[in-house]
């Protein structure tokens, strides 16, 4: 124990020793050349220079910075604020659940997509190699390892992950081991060596969000209130964490603009003409792109200088004392996060960007959009089945309540005394680990050319150069499918990619198509000036890869793209209308498969106004083409096939059902009534041993639907804290048993034959 206590002070002393000598000293000279290229107006001449939009961007983070020392010294001399102190209790409630929602939505992908994608037989091959920290795997793999496939265990994390995340969005202050048990779970994800969503920003970030959030609320929290919601039951919340989250919204969203004007930027940032082109060229856009599209240009000059103006200047002002500056500024910022929202569809990026920001708001604030006393329905009697159950948890939860509140009544205890002491050393440790992880972030920041980094394989901190890059044509490979050689060409959409150019497009924030956003990486924002010519392969290995596992009646992949009903026929996975076995859409399974795909490349825009298609697209002239058979890959015959993806153990899409009993068990107070929910879990869960045959041809996707209604219902519910907004989880769930009839009907016709 001495010897390993002494090797700690000896890292703890190595790294302070890094930070003086060597990360302190760059990170000064960084800011001293960065502060050398800033013009400074000696004339008429270089007056007019800085009014223009390369003079703005290069003054606009000095002057920020010079508003946030004068706030700080007007606060340190301005005499003390009169009436009762600013409390932000309400605000940890919000904040923590916009990380709760984000980890919801985080899981809730991984749990529809992840077998599909990055299992066994995923589409998706990860390059990366090397052991990274996956605790939960690891302990997943001691423990039911010899029953459990990897495919399994990740299913096993993801629903884990959406239920604890319900937990937390319903109780965001009740203790701090949901939050640690969150960042635990998604961070295995995240390092999962079969996957390669360690390439996107959007989870580094969740992970450093989900990291502070387990030190904003206690370790543990009882009482009514804390049950409730509200956060009065826990006292105020640590200003230091909340000063860490404020910290972290600063360095977010100074990255996005400085990498708007780094080396690798778009020459449209400087000359305000990039949105002319992001509203079609954008990964995943929504309809209302379409619209915002169509603006005069002067309109989109002025969002431009308005994105330079809240991401250069206004991040200083949330790290401001002065109330009055700092809330504008936050206001600001979220509403250009909900700006985003509304027009494309970046995951949860810009929902789990917003979260650090909601800390610069206070209680006061807050309290014009939630209810900061939630009201509780009067107590109601257990069921009998559970009274002793309740009796013996009440008893026991009370005694620890008794003797935390015994002190506090004769004044703080040894107990107190100690837990305060410890709580102060914990804050201080915290501050200083992330002001030494911030160096790194700092430095790329101020760098020629900022991006996207993370620094070790936990992400604490990390830099967030994000969306530097616009792409000014939108090249496109559509994709077509017919029955049989000599049949007519029909359109083979991605759920969220342009392809029919009738089809609108779709909203489904803060779930996340990682296909389409791979497809997307691999051919618009890559192949803009070199799409590949005749000779080289029309297709990025992965894509070509999924659709000839479409072709051989893969169902899992199907689920992967927006079919028709007849497609589905065409490549044998059955239609979801059809409800009994003894159907058509089943007879059609027997059929040999002769489906073909076609591959051809277009370049999309919006149409113009008036017209009754969403897009418009000219054939690339010169482009490669392909056209794809089930049997030019060699894989087999279809009936191979089926039986080898019947012996991963293939499961029935069953995530929305045990969300929404979390959703239901957690909105719920009566005992019997939280059985019905625990019955429905069990039966999601049940639904893995339902035949194979059954089940997984008739899988659906309900997944963004049922996030969207999780979304309203956490501000209905858990926001507002009305109890005769109850009534919506049942709806709710009605709704997901309707979108899943043929799996839950072809489940009980297997049972009773």
């Amino acid at each position: 124990m001495i010897i390993s206590d002494s090797s700690v002070l000896w890292e703890l002393a190595g790294g302070l020793q890094l930070f003086v000598n060597e990360k302190l000293p760059r990170l000064l000279s960084a800011c001293a050349r960065k502060l050398q290229t800033v013009p400074v107006p000696t004339d008429r001449d270089t007056t007019l220079a800085l009014m223009t939009a390369d003079g703005f961007v290069a003054v606009a983070p000095v002057l920020g910075f010079l508003a946030l020392c004068l706030t700080c010294i007007i606060a340190a001399a301005a005499p003390p604020a009169r009436g009762p102190p600013v409390s932000h209790t309400l605000t940890r409630a919000v904040l923590l659940r916009g990380v709760a929602l984000c980890y919801l939505a985080a899981f809730l992908t991984a749990s529809q997509q992840f077998r599909s994608l990055y299992g066994e037989e995923g589409v998706l091959l990860s390059a990366r190699t090397g052991p990274r920290p996956t605790p939960a795997f690891d302990f997943l793999t001691r423990v039911a390892g010899s029953f459990l496939s990897p495919d399994a265990q990740v299913e096993v994390v993801s629903y884990a992950g959406c239920i604890a995340s319900l937990a937390f969005l319903r109780y965001p202050t009740r203790t701090a081991l949901v939050p640690a048990a969150l960042w635990v779970l998604y961070l295995s994800l995240v390092n999962h060596p079969g996957a390669n969503l360690i390439g996107y920003g959007w989870e580094w970030l969740t992970l450093e969000i989900g990291f502070l959030s387990c030190f904003f609320c206690p370790l543990w929290s009882g009482g009514a209130k804390a049950r409730g919601g509200g956060g009065g039951g826990c006292g105020e919340p640590s200003t230091a964490v909340l000063y860490l989250f404020r910290w972290a919204a600063f360095r977010l969203m100074l990255g996005a603009g400085m990498s708007k004007v780094g080396r690798a930027a778009s020459p449209c940032w400087r000359a305000l003409t990039c949105t002319q082109a992001h509203y079609f060229t954008q990964p995943l856009p929504s309809p209302a792109a379409w619209y915002l599209h169509h603006l005069p240009a002067a309109f989109h000059s002025g969002e431009v200088a308005l994105v330079f103006f809240e991401q250069l200047f206004l991040p200083f002002l949330l790290l401001s004392p002065l109330r009055c500056v700092r809330v504008p500024a936050a206001v600001a910022e979220l509403t250009l996060q909900l700006g985003i929202i509304f027009t494309g569809n970046f995951a949860w990026i810009n929902f789990i960007g917003s979260v650090p920001v909601l800390a610069a708001l206070d209680d006061g604030v807050l309290r014009c959009f939630f209810s900061s006393t939630p009201t509780h329905p009067p107590s109601r009697t257990p069921a009998p089945a559970f009274s002793a159950l309740f009796s013996a948890a009440r008893g026991f939860f009370s005694r620890f309540s008794a003797s935390a509140a015994a002190p506090s009544a004769r004044g703080p205890g040894v107990v107190g005394r100690v837990g305060a002491w410890l709580r102060c050393v914990v804050t201080v440790a915290l501050v200083a680990f992330v002001g030494y992880k911030s160096c790194d972030p700092l430095l790329d920041m101020f760098a020629v050319q900022p991006w996207l980094h993370y620094y070790d394989d936990y992400f604490f901190v990390n830099a967030q150069g994000v969306f530097g890059f616009v792409n000014q044509k939108r090249v496109v490979a559509a994709l077509e499918i017919r029955e049989h050689q000599g049949g007519t060409w029909t359109s083979l959409d991605l759920p969220s990619l342009p392809g029919s150019p009738n089809r609108a497009p779709a909203y489904h924030s803060p779930y996340h198509y990682r296909l389409d956003w791979e497809v997307w990486i691999r051919t618009t924002a890559s192949m803009e000036d070199r799409v590949p010519m005749p000779g080289q392969s029309a297709l990025p290995a992965f894509i070509e890869r999924a659709l000839y596992r479409l072709l051989a009646g893969d169902t899992e992949v199907a689920s992967l793209f927006a079919l028709t009903p007849e497609q589905k026929a065409w490549v044998g996975v059955a239609d979801m209308s059809s409800v009994w076995p003894s159907s058509a859409a089943e007879r059609r399974l027997k059929d040999p498969i002769e489906a073909e795909i076609r591959v051809r490349y277009f370049e999309y825009t919006f149409s113009p106004q008036g017209s009754s298609a969403w897009w418009d697209r000219r054939l690339v002239e010169g482009a490669a083409s392909a056209t794809l058979r089930a049997g030019d890959a060699g894989r087999g015959n279809r009936e191979a096939r089926r039986a080898a993806l019947g012996s991963v153990g293939k499961y029935l899409n069953r995530s929305p059902l045990v969300a929404t009993a979390g959703l239901g068990a957690f909105c719920t107070g009566n005992g019997l009534a939280r059985l019905l929910w625990a019955a429905l879990a069990v039966y999601a869960f049940v639904g893995d041993y339902v035949p194979v045959e059954l089940t997984a041809e008739y899988a659906h996707d309900p997944a963004p639907v049922f996030l969207s209604l999780t979304a309203a219902i956490a501000v209905v519910v858990l926001f507002a804290h009305s109890s005769r907004a109850r009534i919506l989880p049942f709806i709710l769930v009605l709704y997901t048993f309707y979108l899943q009839r043929s799996c839950v009907l072809r489940a009980v016709y297997a049972t009773v034959t």
